[in-house]
């Protein structure tokens, strides 16, 4: 993962790089991504568990498990995949 604060940094390709920043567990607070958009300051949380029981991830206040969300990513890939193919 490409570790980004820097605003407007483009990759090899001139696509925008999103901003990453990672927190530990503390407490009870909850480990935590976030990405920030690489051109302006729109961003999405995401919240996850280190406790193996607990499969939950909190994207942005959506809840879902992480199959559930691997599932929900997985379609969102072959959605690019079709769009490719069709060029």
């Amino acid at each position: 993962m490409i570790k980004n604060k820097r605003l407007y940094q483009l990759d090899e390709r001139g696509d925008v790089i999103p901003r990453i920043w990672r927190r530990k567990a503390r407490d009870k607070q909850s480990p935590r991504l976030l990405v920030k958009c690489g051109c302006c300051d729109k961003q999405v949380e995401i919240y996850y568990s280190i406790d193996r029981l607990d499969n939950l991830v909190e994207i942005n206040g959506v809840c879902a498990t992480r199959e559930q969300w691997q599932t929900i990513f997985r379609e969102i890939r072959l959605i690019d995949n079709r769009i490719y193919d069709d060029e």
